[in-house]
């Protein structure tokens, strides 16, 4: 089921029923990793196929392709993806082009230096072929991992789609992939209201789900995973894991970056709040300063404004600190909790580093629990106590 998309779902049945009615088109879904661009191209397959999305008798045929980060440079591995299942239809095409395809699946002779206009022209020549027989809906995920040459070829007959029944659904992120000339669907983070639905439906108590809608943004996956890792892990305060699947293009962005400023940005993780003084304050036990930031700014990760140190999105804050080795994270934790003037904040950090009983450590949670009482913050306060009296 998805939350939060009847705008979207109406647009893509729209595209459908027009393939349907013998009017081509192409779409670009865009968003964030994890917003649901999988999850709303596998809506669309599961239901156009269904018979009652189409009165003409004629069954509607599926090409899918998904892009795979390993084999970008792979030329035409997405194409042969794609045309694999379907490559009897190449007969049907004028010489030259078969032989361009034929070439790019291994079916067919080499061809030097290979035509990208004659390569991109047999793709929409066999995608119209493909449609005489009914609508044909071509399904393309995780685009900005597509290698170019496919990349080209898929765009090119986009591009020049017309009346040929075909509708060409591609979904990619937000960098990564440019399709300039092909109509753009941007997926939005969830509302509180989705959100909070989505997590109702799966079974998550009221007294969590703002923190767990906080966490996330209203990233779809993000709410999924952090609400299994509290599942999991009831007791965690510091940063939830993330699926990889989320996450790895932040993780491999921050690889990138100077050691010095991912210390900075695993300090702005762990401290969570976006406190600059106190950041500041813990870099500087640490050994490094704001400037080593720079980089990160730079790269779009993250920003400095009005005094609060911000992740452009919670998933960069989590890639971050789960990315980090578990020496360096306590490293930081006690700088934190030694730079922090609020009582409340040591105590959290203090947590985050705690393995053994402490019992100066669990008096200074009982104080942030009973604190928290006093504000009738309840839930927070019973978790706090909980944590107390467990070490």
């Amino acid at each position: 089921m998805l939350y939060g998309r009847t705008t979207e779902q109406e647009r893509l049945t729209q595209l459908v029923a027009a393939a349907r009615a013998g009017c081509s088109g192409a779409l670009l879904v865009r968003g964030e990793a994890g917003i649901g661009k999988t999850a709303l191209l596998d809506w669309l397959a599961e239901t156009a196929a269904r018979p009652e999305h189409g009165d003409d008798g004629r069954e509607l045929r599926i090409l899918r392709v998904t892009g795979i980060e390993p084999e970008a440079d792979l030329a035409f591995g997405g194409l042969v993806q794609l045309l694999w299942p379907v490559q009897s239809r190449l007969d049907a095409l004028p010489e030259p082009q078969a032989a361009a395809l034929r070439a790019v699946l291994g079916t067919g002779a080499e061809q030097r230096g290979p035509d990208r206009f004659l390569t991109g022209l047999a793709v929409l020549t066999v995608l119209a072929d493909l449609a005489e027989d009914g609508p044909l809906l071509c399904l393309v995920d995780d685009a900005q991992w597509l290698d170019q040459a496919t990349a080209e070829a898929l765009l090119f007959a986009a591009r020049r789609l017309a009346a040929e029944g075909v509708a060409m659904v591609l979904a990619g992120r937000d960098d990564g992939f440019s399709a300039p000339g092909i109509p753009e669907l941007r997926l939005n983070r969830l509302g509180f209201e989705d959100s909070s639905r989505l997590l109702a439906d799966r079974g998550r108590a009221p007294a969590l789900r703002s923190q767990i809608i906080t966490e996330s943004a209203g990233n779809p996956l993000a709410l999924i995973e952090f609400d299994s890792a509290r599942r999991d892990q009831p007791h965690q305060h510091a940063p939830l894991p993330v699926a990889d699947r989320v996450f790895s293009a932040f993780r491999s962005q921050i690889g990138k970056l100077p050691e010095r400023t991912r210390l900075m940005m695993l300090i702005a993780a762990a401290e969570a709040r976006g406190d600059l003084p106190l950041l500041l304050r813990a870099s500087e036990l640490l050994g490094v300063d704001l400037g080593d930031l720079e980089e990160a700014e730079r790269s779009g990760l993250m920003y400095v404004m009005d005094g609060t140190v911000t992740f452009r999105h919670p998933l960069i804050a989590s890639a971050t600190y789960q990315g980090s080795v578990l020496a360096r994270r306590i490293a930081v934790h006690r700088a934190l909790a030694e730079a922090a003037v609020d009582p409340d904040c040591r105590a959290r950090h203090l947590l985050a580093i705690t393995t053994a009983p402490d019992q100066d450590v669990a008096l200074e949670l009982a104080g942030a629990a009973a604190r928290a009482r006093g504000r009738t913050a309840y839930a927070a306060a019973s978790g706090l106590f909980r944590h107390a009296a467990r070490i």
